[in-house]
C-alpha cells in the first residue's frame, strides 16, 4: 500500500513511512486509548486523528502533511483555520483535540492529569491576566504621590526664589519679583496680599493656594513687624 502523504511505499505494519517519516499508524509512546480520551494534533497518527468528529480521510492526510511543513501547529485555533471548518463543527472538535508542542506527551495516569483543553488553557491564562492586573493596581497605589494637603508648604516669607520658582504657575521672574518685593513690604500676611502685590492671576492663586503659607517675618530692612500668626490657605 502507499503512503497517503507522499505515495510511498509502504507495509501494513509500518507505524512511519519510510520515505517521510509520516507517522500513519497507531499509539504515539505512552498512549493509554482508554485514559487518553483526547487526539494531539501535533504528535498523534493519521490513524487517530481520522477519529477526531467532521475529519475525514482527505482532511486527516491534509493536516498531517501541514504539520511535517510547519513542524507542527501553535494551537487548535490555527489547526481549525487550515481544516476550515464551521461553527459546529469547531465545537465538537475543540472536544475532542489537543494541541501541545511537537514531541510532547498527554499524561496518562488518569483522566484528570490529561493536557488541559483549550478551555482549561484560556482559564488559567484570564487568571494569570487577572492577577497581573491585581498586581499592577497595587503597585500604583503604593506609588501613588503624597496629597498636596500632607506636603510641606512652602513658606512665602522665607523660602528662596528657586523654591519659589518651583511652585506650579510660577517662574523665575515671578519669583524674583515676590522676593523683592517680600524684602521691600517686610513679607506678605495672606496670599491676597501677595497676588495683589506681584500681580498674581487667579488660576495661580488656586493653584498655589494649598501649597504655601506665611510665616511672620520677625524683622526685615524696612523695620515693619508682621503680626505673630500664620495664615494657611
Amino acid at each position: 500500500m502507499k503512503c497517503p502523504i507522499c505515495e510511498a511505499n509502504t507495509k501494513l505494519t509500518d507505524r512511519f513511512c519510510p520515505a517521510c517519516g509520516a507517522f500513519l499508524r497507531g499509539k504515539r509512546s505512552g498512549c493509554d486509548e482508554s485514559k487518553d480520551l483526547r487526539v494531539d494534533v501535533n504528535n498523534d497518527s493519521l490513524e487517530r486523528i481520522e477519529r477526531l468528529p467532521g475529519i475525514s480521510r482527505e482532511r486527516a492526510v491534509a493536516l498531517v502533511r501541514e504539520r511535517m511543513n510547519r513542524s507542527g501547529f501553535m494551537n487548535l485555533s490555527e489547526v481549525m483555520s487550515f481544516l476550515n471548518l464551521d461553527s459546529t463543527e469547531k465545537i465538537e472538535f475543540g472536544k475532542s483535540a489537543v494541541c501541545l508542542p511537537v514531541g510532547v506527551e498527554i499524561p496518562s495516569e488518569c483522566e484528570k492529569t490529561a493536557a488541559p483543553s483549550q478551555a482549561d488553557e484560556w482559564s488559567e491564562m484570564t487568571k494569570r491576566e487577572e492577577a497581573r492586573k491585581k498586581s499592577s493596581k497595587t503597585s500604583r497605589k503604593e506609588e501613588r504621590p503624597t496629597p498636596v494637603s500632607a506636603r510641606k508648604k512652602v513658606d512665602i516669607n522665607s523660602a528662596s526664589e528657586s523654591e519659589i520658582a518651583a511652585l506650579p504657575a510660577l517662574n523665575a521672574i515671578i519669583a524674583k519679583n515676590i522676593v523683592s518685593e517680600r524684602e521691600a513690604r517686610g513679607g506678605f500676611l495672606s496670599i491676597d496680599e501677595l497676588a495683589q502685590a506681584v500681580g498674581l492671576k487667579q488660576f495661580m492663586i488656586e493653584l498655589i493656594s494649598p501649597m504655601v503659607e506665611f510665616k511672620p517675618m520677625v524683622s526685615n530692612k524696612s523695620g515693619r513687624k508682621l503680626k505673630g500668626r500664620v495664615v494657611d490657605y
